[in-house]
């Protein structure tokens, strides 16, 4: 009986549901910030806040990369941050003592967990 070697295949199929899992993850974290900086404007956030909603430009600058499950699996992660317009959340966020996406990453740790927990094992 012939040999018929699927490992490729195997291993394509087992990045695209890592990836799977990984976006899934992102994609609760992204979804979580943006509940968080949707609080409306007057008044100003403070220290140990969210930001608040003013223009949405921030909210709508997060995002994550690389939204291809394919890829994603290959890289072995996804990260989630803002695009370029939102550069005034980070410095919110570090400069500002603001909360960002490190306090929602903790927050969320265990419901990410148990995304990233469904991998076959």
């Amino acid at each position: 009986m012939p040999f018929e070697d699927n490992t490729l295949s195997c291993q394509e199929e087992a990045e695209r549901l890592a990836g799977s899992l990984l976006i899934a993850a992102a994609i609760t974290m992204q979804t979580a910030y943006k509940r968080h900086v949707s609080a409306s404007f007057p008044p100003a956030s403070r220290k140990g806040e969210y930001p608040h909603w003013r223009t949405g430009t921030g909210r709508e600058a997060t995002g994550y990369e690389p939204e291809a499950p394919d890829e994603a699996g290959r890289a072995g992660a996804v990260r989630v941050g803002w695009s370029k317009s939102g550069d005034h959340m980070g410095i919110l966020e570090y400069f500002r003592g603001r909360k960002g996406l490190r306090d929602v990453g903790r927050e969320l740790r265990g419901q990410l967990q148990a995304i990233l927990d469904q991998v076959p094992r």
